[in-house]
């Protein structure tokens, strides 16, 4: 998989872009929010998306302190966002939650497994990058003397 187009926030927080059905939205990765197994997805996302939600349910959960409802869950194929263009899809596994986007400010928080996916990928990409930009320096130091 591509590493998705992201963005940083001034707290640390990276928001990768994914689209479905032509809709745009951010997986957000934000090492300051509680861990959880499984990712969450807004309600009023999955409805402008016009997804299907599946194991409807309505159970009262709490989250980083705020309260709100799990409504059910989503399991879908996203296309990643890469330079602006579609390039690929993944899996999306999500419990839909309740007015996520009014508390919280994000589309969908990763879960687990897709933080440790989508971070994992960005560090070993900036890891690269900056090797083969001092591997570069390097060989026109070498080259110069």
């Amino acid at each position: 998989m591509k590493i998705p187009d992201h963005h940083t926030t001034k707290l640390g927080s990276k928001d990768f872009v994914f689209q479905v059905n032509k809709w745009p939205f951010a997986i957000t990765c934000n090492p300051l929010l509680p861990t959880i197994t499984e990712s969450f997805i807004g309600l009023a996302l999955v409805q402008d998306m016009q997804l299907n939600v599946k194991k409807l349910e309505c159970r009262t959960i709490s989250y980083g302190g705020l309260t709100t409802k799990v409504v059910g869950s989503i399991s879908q194929t996203v296309q990643v966002v890469y330079n602006g263009v579609s390039s690929g899809t993944m899996h999306l596994k999500a419990k839909v939650i309740r007015n996520l986007t009014n508390l919280y400010g994000v589309d969908c928080i990763a879960g687990q497994k897709l933080y440790k996916s989508l971070t994992m990928a960005t560090s070993n990409l900036n890891s690269s990058v900056v090797s083969s930009a001092a591997s570069e320096e390097e060989a026109n130091h070498v080259a110069a003397a």
